[in-house]
C-alpha cells in the first residue's frame, strides 16, 4: 500500500492526505473550483476552463465516466444527490458557467420552459418546408403524388427514383405533412 505525505490543497490550502500521487485537492468541490475562473464576484459567471462537450458544457473526467462540471458543482455545493432524470438549469443561460448561485435543479420540462420563456427556442413556424428547404430532393407535387400513389413502397420508390426512406416518411406522416395534410408523427426509438 502506498502512503502519500500530507500536503496542502491546491484550491483552499487545507492540509489533507492524498489518495494518489497526482491528487491535488482535498475534496471534489475544491477540484471543480480549481478548474473554474472564480476571480469575479459572486453574481458573475464562473466559466469552466478545462474541456467541453460539443454544446459548450464543461466536462470533468471521473474514471470511468465523464460528467458535467456544473452538475458536479451543484451536487457538491448543495450536498444534494441528483437523480438521473433531474437536470441542472442555468439562470444565466451560459453553458460553461459553474457558479452554484446560477444553477438550479429541475426536470427537462422545466428546462424547456426556461428556454422558451427566454426566447431561445427555435421558431419552426418560419422554417422553410418542402421544396423551399435547401435539402429537398423532390418537389411538393412529387411528394403529393407519392402520398397518393397505390402499391408497395418498393414499387413507388422505383417509380419516382427516390429512396424507400423518403417514401415511408411521406406515406406514414413523418414528413411533407404541409402537402399531404396528415397530422405530424414522430419516429420513436425501438426498445431493442
Amino acid at each position: 500500500m502506498n502512503y502519500y505525505r500530507p500536503k496542502p490543497c491546491a484550491t483552499c490550502g487545507k492540509t489533507y492526505h492524498p489518495t494518489g500521487g497526482k491528487n491535488m485537492w482535498c475534496s471534489m468541490l475544491c477540484r471543480v473550483l480549481d478548474c473554474c475562473d472564480v476571480s469575479s464576484d459572486i453574481d458573475a459567471c464562473w466559466p469552466w476552463n478545462r474541456s467541453f462537450d460539443c454544446r459548450g458544457y464543461g466536462e470533468i473526467r471521473l474514471k470511468p465516466v465523464t460528467k458535467f462540471a456544473h452538475r458536479i458543482m451543484f451536487e457538491q455545493f448543495t450536498r444534494m444527490v441528483l437523480t438521473r432524470s433531474e437536470v441542472i438549469r442555468h439562470s444565466c443561460d451560459n453553458p460553461p458557467c459553474c457558479n452554484p448561485f446560477h444553477l438550479e435543479a429541475g426536470t427537462q420540462a422545466d428546462n424547456v420552459r426556461d428556454m422558451l420563456a427566454r426566447g431561445r427556442g427555435q421558431d419552426y413556424s418560419t422554417a422553410p418546408k418542402g421544396e423551399a428547404h435547401g435539402m429537398a430532393s423532390i418537389s411538393d407535387e412529387t411528394a403529393l403524388e407519392i402520398f397518393k400513389a397505390p402499391g408497395r413502397l418498393d414499387e413507388i420508390k422505383s417509380m419516382y427514383g427516390v429512396s424507400r426512406d423518403i417514401v415511408e416518411k411521406i406515406k406514414y406522416g413523418f414528413s411533407w405533412n404541409h402537402v399531404t395534410g396528415m397530422p405530424k408523427k414522430r419516429k420513436t426509438r425501438s426498445a431493442a
